[in-house]
Order: structure tokens, then sequence, then C-alpha cells
């Protein structure tokens, strides 16, 4: 009977011992602030522009005409992709720069000035190709980029110019493109951020006396705001 008696005094305190142990908690989700899976971004900023340009050697303009433009540029990123592993993004990208404000100034030993559907003060800057983006510590938000791709730089047509019944000039090329950046978690997939680039190309078109013009054209430096989801 004591044993009995024993066992009846104690199952009380046992019962109110395990009533009192937390409940297990819930597994975390291992996807949330974590760089995985889809891969979405926006980005806009500014940044310095310069461009280097010159003619071939044409009777149309006595030899060669040399120049370079700088100024500020806003710029622009879209991209889109997929993680293939840790940390490590491959996508599509387009990256952009617009010539809102700059300067030319003509060479020495140049021939002349551009014509008028070459003028340097007015620019659209493209990139548009594959891209990676590697975070090395996937739930943190320090990354790097990069980019290889087409390259395009196109004049752009403002109020203040007469309408043109000719196709705009448009040089076509190839680039590269490299960034840095620390992003911080505003959400379960997202993320907001700043992200240094640089962007460089090198382009070749023809005006409109089939005359070749070459340019080198870059971005640096730059300051873009991302917003993430990944």
């Amino acid at each position: 009977m004591r044993p009995l008696l024993l066992l009846a005094l104690t199952l009380p305190l046992f019962a109110r011992t395990a009533a009192a142990q937390p409940a297990d908690p819930q597994p975390a989700d291992p996807s949330v602030h974590v760089h995985d899976g889809f891969y979405f971004r926006i980005a806009a900023g500014f940044g310095a522009y310069s461009e280097g340009l010159r003619s071939e050697s044409a009777a149309a303009y006595g030899g060669k005409v040399k120049g370079r433009s700088s100024g500020f540029a806003t710029l622009g990123e879209f991209a889109l992709g997929g993680t293939i592993a840790k940390g490590l993004v491959l996508g599509g990208g387009a990256y952009t720069a617009q010539l809102v404000s700059g300067t030319y100034r003509t060479y020495r030993d140049s021939a002349g000035v551009p014509p008028p559907e070459l003028d340097p003060e007015v620019r659209n800057f493209a990139l548009v190709g594959p891209f990676f983006d590697w975070y090395p510590t996937p739930h943190k938000g320090f990354h790097l980029q990069a980019a290889l791709g087409v390259a395009s730089l196109s004049g752009v047509q403002l109020d203040a110019f007469p309408v043109r019944d000719d196709e705009p000039y448009t040089a076509i090329g190839g680039g590269i493109m490299f960034g840095v950046g620390h992003e911080w978690w505003i959400g379960e997939q997202w993320s907001m951020g700043v992200l240094g680039r640089v962007m460089g190309a090198i382009l070749m078109g023809k005006d409109d006396q089939d005359v070749r013009w070459y340019h080198a054209a870059g971005t640096s430096p730059s300051v873009l705001l991302t917003v993430t989801y990944h």
C-alpha cells in the first residue's frame, strides 16, 4: 500500500512539471532571409559619365574628328534570374545610363566637331546581357555582380531639338559591368540596399554621311539604390 500511496502523491507533481515545460518551438523556415531561389531586382541612381569618340578619316570632315564628353547621368537596372548554387545567381539584365548634363571638349588634333546627329551631350547608354550576382554568405547582404553583353549608344530626342526625318544615330558594340553592394532585409524575401557600379563599352556606328565613328563610353563612379526579391 505504501508504494501505491507514494505514487498517488507524486503523480500530480509530475503532471504540473510537465505542464510547465514550454511546447517545442516551430522549426524556422529555411528559405526566409536567405538569398536563394528566384531573383528579381530593380535599381536607380546616378553617376559620372565619360565618352571618348573619334571618326575614321573622312573627306567630309577633312580628316579625323576627335573629342570627349563628360557629365552627369541617371542610372537604372532591371534583372531577372535564379540561384544555381549556394549564393550564386545567374540570369539576364539591362543596365542603363542616360546623360542628362554634359560638356564636350574637342581634341587639339581634331579636324572639326561632330555632326548634329552625333551630339555627344544627349545620350542613352545601355548594356543588355547575362549576369551573375554572388552572395558569399547567403543569409547576409554583401554581394558582388558582373555582366557581359551587347551595348548600345543612341541619341535622345528632346523638344528643343528639331524633329529629324531620318533614323537617329545609334552605335552598337560590347560592354561589361561590375558592381559591389550590400542589402538589408525588409521582408521575408525582400531586401533593399546600395550598390556601387562601373560600366564600360566599345561601340561603333555610322553617321548620315556613312562615316564610321568609334566610341569608348563608361560610367564611374556610380551609386544606385536597389530593391531585390530573392
